[in-house]
């Protein structure tokens, strides 16, 4: 588990509303509830597991790195294809993932 932190709950919520995503919508899109994702943003809970974490940062197309350090220069996943970002992660969350950026894409049309 990477344990609760302000900051990694403030990345989280930078990376969110950068990318135009109201909360709700976006709890959906990585699966946990409202509130789970409001304990995550305000640093009362942390990111479960590996799978959890790759799920977020490939929601917001940051990297994992900065998304649980923010040591990374820049918060975009450079470099990465869509494999690496989704390589290990459920078959049910690469669906709801894949789900999720077609109604974002035709939401933006």
């Amino acid at each position: 588990m990477i344990p609760p932190s302000r900051e990694l709950g403030l990345r989280v919520q930078r990376a969110r509303q950068d990318k135009g995503l109201e909360q709700i919508p976006f709890a959906k899109m990585i699966g946990v509830s409202p509130r789970t994702l409001g304990k995550i943003e305000q640093g009362d809970r942390g990111i479960l597991d590996d799978h959890e974490l790759a799920t977020v940062a490939a929601a917001l197309g940051v990297s994992a790195v900065w998304l649980t350090s923010g040591d990374a220069k820049t918060p975009k996943a450079k470099g990465l294809t869509v494999d690496d970002l989704v390589t290990g992660l459920p078959t049910d969350h690469v669906r709801a993932l894949a789900a999720a950026c077609r109604r974002e894409l035709a939401r933006r049309r």
